[in-house]
């Protein structure tokens, strides 16, 4: 039943030289062997990658893994289907090995198209935890569309490779058992090697270009084996498929690292329609990438902007320089100043360094920081000038290592315990807000010792939110809340009640390194730091609730988060628990500031009170609670202006604008010139004046009225000239006077130095005027913006479109 062929070879691939037929066997395995090890390290890249556009939630690892085994189902159905041409499976599993090849390199220049492709495709469907499925499906197939071709491929390598192994009946175990053993080991080892060492040796692209040449170079071998073409021809034909993925590789444009590592997941933003893939950046301030790398546990870069320095992990900002600075400082000096006298401090996630220099501002003796990446621990040295160089502080030790496996075999004890982990939605994240990793952090503190947790309401909602202060109140005996800025708050839990030494935290906040680290923050006091308090612990605990705990075992919040983050969240749970809203310095129980207060017997000073609204007001902090510290300051002080001005300017915030003039007309009454005051009444009264039904009965007047309120401004505030003039050139057009609105847009024009913002300036002006219907004053605007720009043809486009014919009638 094994009849031979012309060509000497038999129906299972083997040939009558025996020897041979063994050499082929063995060079079958050795294929095989590499085949299932470059498969796996395609796949680490590809998760990278991909990671980098979809986001690495445990949701996004699913959907790319899942893309990967469904190209390596479709593979073997299509060997059992017999779609290969020919009927030897050596040559076909060669052919397979060159489609792999080959199918990756064609994939390798959509990979800079990502980052809109994501964009646009996240724009398609209105963003709630109903449509999440239906997000994870178009997800999938941005991963389908580039794993899919180059894994069905692999797919038909390993039953093709069964088949050329098996050369009789009697050897079918063996040959099979023998495929199947190595292919599994070169997938264990390729996950290992290109995780650990060839994706931080060769890059993301570097890794996929490696595999593209392996699977060539192997097409060629076993091509070589089956067909034993003349010696003349065997450099060739190994030659041929390694200079066709040298050609890829050539003619295959570079990526754009800059847009693919910008964090598109987290872009909700509108995209013009004319945006291309050359054109659209996930970061529009970038002005340069500082650092790059792919280490095993991420892809870190640090990018410079005009206003920031930015740390990013997998394309997530995971810190700043500027934008997270009250957050990251107030995490080393929030703990520390609630344990004076502490000596060793443990720092789980770097960062920046920003807490850690924070925390090296205390005298301790020592502070161990725990960093998983090698790479952020590069990264952070571009930071010193921010984190007070706190590597290279003697006291700082940095562990490259896994937080919980630190914390399981660490034996020393520590006062204050630090943990400033990435977002939670992201993959492995969630396991350090798990109720084991809060026992072991538990059961490193030291008698007194503190454990601090960082926690974030954005891209939350309140039962993801309740979800972490139940698991983390299991674990600490007393807990309480506060709010650095924004929306970052931070978890302080302990195995006692929290009683501070006042006097003693007072002391330390005297020290020159602590008080210049605050002075960055505006914060001069320890009752600006005590007013940060939202909760006691028995607010905390009656916020979170009853229900379930995140356990390493059951991992809800890993699997909640990310529904939460696609939703666009914003959990209003302990804002809404927030105890200062009632009383801020009052008598409110177990609150920190009134305690100290009653223990220093006396009462905040004005200065404070400035400091902690200005505080409260600069970090973007809850402006409920800026105006609530306005309201007493503006009780206490009743002649003192910038509390009116504060208390003015938190009623605007919070859309109460009755209450916003009667504090403003208080603040003039005080100080007639005060420029804060006068800006806001300009604004009140300008928002007042579009919207006033008395304009439509008496419109010059409405108009004078308001006029009078910006001439005031333009004298007293000099720096607001141009938008003081643009209000009143906008008031002019809205009644008509177009000759008038011409002499203030002209003279704010003047005082603007951007030609740029001075063409949109007449843009507006145009389109003012056309909305009144007087073309020829339209006409006039528009062509003294295109005399500004006249090479510029979106602006031309506008204005043409705006205006008919206004380029022809300057």
């Amino acid at each position: 039943g094994d009849r031979s062929r012309g060509d000497g070879s038999h129906g299972d691939g083997s040939h009558g030289d025996g020897s041979h037929g063994e050499r082929k066997i063995r060079l079958l395995m050795f294929a095989v062997f590499a085949s299932g090890f470059v498969s796996l390290a395609y796949e680490i890249a590809w998760i990278r990658l991909l990671s980098l556009v979809l986001g690495s939630s445990a949701y996004s690892f699913a959907l790319m893994l899942g893309a990967f085994i469904a190209g390596i189902a479709l593979g073997s159905l299509l060997v059992n289907r017999g779609v290969l041409p020919g009927s030897d499976p050596l040559r076909q599993f060669a052919i397979a090995q060159a489609g792999i090849a080959l199918l990756v390199s064609l994939t390798i220049p959509l990979y800079d198209h990502l980052p809109l492709l994501a964009v646009r495709l996240g724009n398609v469907i209105v963003r709630s935890p109903e449509t999440f499925g239906l997000f994870q499906g178009l997800q999938f197939g941005v991963a389908a569309l580039l794993m899919l071709p180059p894994t069905t491929c692999i797919g038909m390598t390993l039953p093709l490779a069964a088949r050329a192994a098996t050369r009789s009946l009697a050897a079918v175990g063996e040959g099979v058992g023998g495929v199947f053993g190595l292919n599994t080991l070169g997938n264990v080892l390729g996950a290992i090697v290109a995780g650990i060492w060839l994706l931080p040796l060769l890059g993301i692209r570097g890794l996929i270009e490696a595999g593209m040449a392996a699977n060539a170079l192997l097409a060629g071998l076993i091509w070589l084996a089956a067909w034993r073409p003349p010696r003349a021809w065997r450099g060739a034909a190994l030659a041929a498929p390694l200079l066709i993925v040298a050609l890829a590789r050539l003619l295959a444009p570079a990526w754009n690292m800059e847009t693919l590592s910008a964090g598109v997941f987290r872009f909700r933003g509108q995209l013009p329609a004319e945006a291309t893939s050359a054109t659209f950046k996930g970061d529009p301030e970038l002005l340069e990438t500082l650092y790059h790398r792919d280490d095993a546990h991420g892809t870190v870069t640090v990018t410079r902007t005009a206003r920031d320095l930015k740390l990013r992990v997998n394309g997530k900002v995971d810190a700043t320089a500027q934008a997270d600075l009250g957050t990251q400082i107030l995490l080393g000096q929030l703990p520390l100043t609630l344990r004076p006298g502490a000596r060793d401090v443990l720092v789980i996630g770097l960062g920046s360094g920003i807490t850690v220099g924070s925390a090296l501002a205390h005298p301790v003796s020592h502070v161990d920081v725990v960093e998983i990446s090698p790479a952020v621990a590069e990264a952070a040295r571009f930071f010193a000038p921010h984190n007070r160089g706190a590597l290279e502080d003697p006291r700082a030790r940095l562990h490259v290592a896994d937080a919980l496996a630190f914390l399981q075999l660490a034996r020393k004890r520590y006062d204050v315990v630090i943990s400033e982990p990435s977002n939670p939605w992201m993959a492995g994240v969630g396991n350090l807000f798990t109720r084991e990793f809060y026992a072991m952090a538990r059961a490193r503190l030291a008698p007194g010792g503190l454990f601090a947790q960082w926690i974030h309401v954005y891209e939350m909602d309140d039962e993801t939110v309740s979800l972490v202060l139940r698991t983390f109140a299991d674990a600490f005996p007393a807990m309480t809340v506060w709010l650095m800025q924004g929306r970052d708050y931070l978890l302080v839990g302990s195995a006692e009640p929290l009683r501070p030494d006042f006097a003693a935290s007072e002391r330390m906040l005297g020290a020159a390194p602590v008080r210049g680290d605050l002075a960055r923050l505006g914060i001069g006091g320890l009752a600006e730091l005590l007013a940060l308090q939202t909760a006691t612990d028995r607010r905390a605990r009656r916020l979170a609730g009853d229900g379930p705990r995140n356990t390493l075992r059951f991992p809800l919040l890993e699997y909640r988060a990310p529904i939460a983050f696609f939703a666009n969240s914003s959990a209003g749970l302990l804002a809404g628990g927030d105890e200062r809203l009632k009383a801020p310095t009052g008598t409110g129980r177990d609150m920190l500031l009134p305690a100290y207060l009653r223990a220093a017997g006396r009462a905040l000073a004005r200065e404070e009170f400035a400091r902690i609204v200005a505080y409260q007001e600069a970090r973007h902090v809850l402006p409920a609670v800026a105006r609530t510290y306005a309201a007493e300051w503006a009780r206490r002080f009743p002649a003192d202006p910038a509390a009116w001005s504060a208390l003015a300017r938190g009623a605007r915030k919070a859309g109460d604008e009755g209450a916003a003039r009667v504090a403003a007309a208080q603040v003039l009454r005080l100080a007639p010139r005060d420029p804060v005051a006068l800006a806001l009444v300009a604004e009140l009264n300008f928002a007042r004046y579009l919207d006033d039904a008395g304009f439509l009965a008496d419109p010059a007047g409405a108009a004078a009225r308001v006029e009078a309120s910006l001439g005031a401004l333009l004298s007293a505030s000099p720096e607001k000239r141009p938008e003081t003039l643009r209000r009143m050139a906008a008031i002019r057009l809205a009644i008509g006077d177009f000759a008038g609105a011409s002499d203030r847009f002209s003279q704010a024009a003047a005082a603007t130095t951007d030609p740029a913002e001075v063409a949109r300036l007449w843009v507006a002006a145009a389109a003012g005027a056309a909305e009144q219907e007087d073309i020829a004053w339209a006409r006039r605007f528009a062509g003294r913006a295109l005399a500004l720009r006249p090479a510029d043809a979106k602006l031309r486009a506008i204005v043409d479109a705006m205006v008919p014919a206004a380029a022809a009638s300057p």
